[in-house]
Formats: C-alpha cells, sequence, structure tokens
C-alpha cells in the first residue's frame, strides 16, 4: 500500500508531499493539483512497467540506453510535451517522483526535461531507485479515466493481460460477458448486503439497482467472429438509457473484480449521477476498502465524501483512520499547490471544515437570504 508520495518540479506541485491511506479522497477546486498527483502515479506506472519490460529492475541503469516515457497516451494521459510538465520558475529541469510504502520500500524515479522544446513528448528517465520489495506498481493496476466512454450499441473486444474494465470502461462488458458466472473478489466484504449468489453478473445487477434504482442489466454477450460485445439495460439499448449507467457500471465492475493489494484510481464516480446515486457510488467504494484495496478517489462531490461515511460507519471492521480528504486548498507565494489533510473521527465526523470545502449551499443561502431582505 502507497504511504505518501513526493513529487518535485512537476506542474503545479514544485515541492510536495502528501500521504495516502486505505481509503484516500482528493477535493478541492479546478486547477490546483489534484490531477496532477494522479498523472505523477501513472506516469510513475508506466516507468514501472518499461523498466519490468526491460528487465532492469534488479541491475544497475545503463545510461546509453536511458528510456522515454510518453507523456501522452496510455492511460489517457494528455500532457503535452515537457514545457507543460515541467514546473514554472525552477532552477532545475530534473522532474522527480518517490513513491513510498509502509514500512522503508520505495520508487524513486529521476527524470530529464532538460530537452524542453516544444515538440519533445517524452520524458528521459535520469536515474531511479527501486526497493526489491517494492509492489505498489508492480502489480495489476486499476484506473477509471473522468472521460468514460459513452453508450454504444456495441463494444469492442481485446485480448488483455488481466482482466480490467479499460482506462476508459471500454472493456466493461467484455469483461461481464466473459467473468458473469464467476464468483466476485473477497465476496465476503464486496458482496451486496444479504444477496447470498456471489456471481458477478447477479452482484452487478444488484450494486446497480442500489446506486441506480430501477436498473436492471438484462444480458452481456460476445460475438467473437467480430471482436464485439452487446448489452441490454431493461431491455433497452446503452444508447436509450443515457449517460450515468455507463459512467458508473465500469467502476462497480472493476471494485468487484480487483485483484486484493492492488490500488483502484477512480476520477469523479459522481459524474452524469442523481445526488443520491453519487452518495450510493461513495458508499460503493466505502466498502470495498475492507477487501483489500487501496482506494484513490478524486471528486468534487460532497455527496460521495458523504457515502463515504455511511460506510465507515455502517462497518464493524473499517478503521477511521484508514480514512484521509487531501484538501486542496490554493497555492503558497512560491505558486506550489497547498492541501490541508481532513481525517474521520470515531463518530464519522470530519476534523475540519475549511473555508470552500463543500460549503457552497450555505453560501449561496447567505447570498439568498441577504439578497431577499433587501
Amino acid at each position: 500500500m502507497i504511504k505518501n508520495i513526493e513529487i518535485y518540479n512537476f506542474k503545479s506541485l514544485k515541492d510536495f508531499k502528501i500521504n495516502l491511506k486505505r481509503l484516500t479522497v482528493l477535493a478541492g477546486s479546478n486547477s490546483v493539483g489534484k490531477s496532477s498527483v494522479i498523472q505523477a502515479i501513472l506516469l510513475s506506472k508506466l516507468t514501472v512497467e518499461k523498466l519490468q519490460q526491460y528487465s532492469q529492475l534488479d541491475s544497475d541503469f545503463e545510461l546509453d540506453k536511458k528510456l522515454k516515457i510518453p507523456l501522452n497516451g496510455k492511460y489517457n494521459l494528455n500532457l503535452g510535451n515537457t514545457l507543460e510538465v515541467l514546473s514554472r520558475d525552477v532552477n532545475s529541469n530534473l522532474i522527480t517522483f518517490k513513491i513510498s510504502e509502509a514500512g522503508n520500500s520505495a520508487a524513486i524515479l529521476h527524470f530529464d526535461a532538460r530537452d524542453n522544446k516544444q515538440d519533445v513528448y517524452n520524458l528521459e528517465l535520469n536515474n531511479y531507485n527501486i526497493s526489491s520489495d517494492f509492489t505498489s506498481l508492480k502489480n495489476e493496476f486499476y484506473y477509471l479515466n473522468s472521460e468514460r466512454l459513452g453508450p454504444r450499441l456495441s463494444y469492442d473486444v481485446e485480448q488483455l493481460d488481466y482482466d480490467y474494465v479499460g482506462f476508459q470502461g471500454e472493456y466493461t462488458i467484455q469483461i461481464l460477458a466473459q467473468r458473469k458466472e464467476t464468483s466476485v473478489e473477497n465476496f465476503k466484504t464486496r458482496g451486496f448486503k444479504n444477496l447470498q449468489d456471489s456471481k458477478l453478473i447477479s452482484q452487478v445487477r444488484a450494486w446497480m439497482d442500489y446506486i441506480i434504482p430501477g436498473f436492471y442489466l438484462d444480458i452481456a454477450e460476445l460475438e467473437g467472429k467480430l471482436k464485439k460485445a452487446y448489452t441490454s439495460f431493461s431491455k433497452s439499448s446503452p444508447t436509450n438509457v443515457g449517460f450515468g449507467i455507463s459512467y458508473v457500471l465500469p467502476i462497480v465492475v472493476n471494485g468487484l473484480i480487483s485483484k486484493e493489494n492492488s490500488l483502484f484510481i477512480v476520477e469523479n464516480p459522481e459524474a452524469h449521477l442523481h445526488p443520491k446515486g453519487q452518495s450510493n457510488i461513495g458508499y460503493f467504494l466505502g466498502k470495498l476498502v475492507n477487501s483489500g484495496l487501496q482506494i484513490l478517489i478524486e471528486t468534487h462531490s460532497e455527496h460521495v465524501i458523504n457515502g463515504l461515511r455511511r460506510a465507515n460507519l455502517e462497518s464493524d471492521d473499517f478503521n477511521h483512520e484508514d480514512f484521509i480528504i487531501n484538501f486542496f486548498n490554493g497555492f503558497d507565494d512560491r505558486n506550489n499547490s497547498l492541501i490541508k489533510e481532513i481525517i474521520l473521527d470515531k463518530t464519522g465526523d470530519l476534523s475540519s471544515f475549511p473555508k470552500d470545502f463543500f460549503d457552497q449551499v450555505q453560501q449561496d443561502m447567505l447570498s439568498i437570504f441577504k439578497l431577499q431582505k433587501k
């Protein structure tokens, strides 16, 4: 499990450290550094994958074979060129990520952005040090981008290295079709309330009906010759049921199939959902914490956070110390992102409510009251 991340000279994260728990929420206004933390993890994951590919994790790095790490492409990264990712007004061309686990294991990655011309779209791995017992980025990895795949009449099928729904949910129907009769991972902790049927298709139906009342997944089938997958929802095609279902279904499927001790990152789980659905998807993600996953959520929804709190209070095994909210609260005088840690107590209350932390309703009501008094 990742304990903390240190980031240097990457976008607005010039000299930055953030603590992670088993359940971590990134919150705050737009363009304050939340997505940059996730992008740093994704670039680190890409780097570890390349090192594994070249079997260099346990050998000295050869300087004449520097690896180039693309800033665009996999994991839906769209970071542009090196000018876009190197922090402004810094005296170094070195970008550094240090990802630490419990104990002393860590992955330290140094990237060179020296050749920062407008047509350079890769970071060059300058040096690295990865502990032999570091595991967080070597295992199966589950990430869902905020821009997920909308409704489709059919879905492409691919040969996957391991079961996951894709970074935009594009393989969700394929995974359902292939694994619908298999049991859910860690069923005792991920299963829906008192439903004893552990099959993936049954659990997906139950959780989806909880999040979006009235939802029913009819079928999920493959057409092998065409490399396509098909589905229908409540006897309707996906294009006739709206974006909410196609955006939340990958979250549920990924959560139910994710391997134990892996990292599951979800951006904006509330997208296209009614407030009740936002609270219920938060509850679902909170229930996953006891099943051996580390979950990182970026959200703009107080309803998601309240759903997470409900899951915490309902569970006898959920330790409130495993939950942290990192509230991104503007910038310091060096234009470096600032965060305030908010934790839960035993009763599910938050340790603080800083200004602009989901207090917009109160601010609006105060403005409305003043205007009414006029």
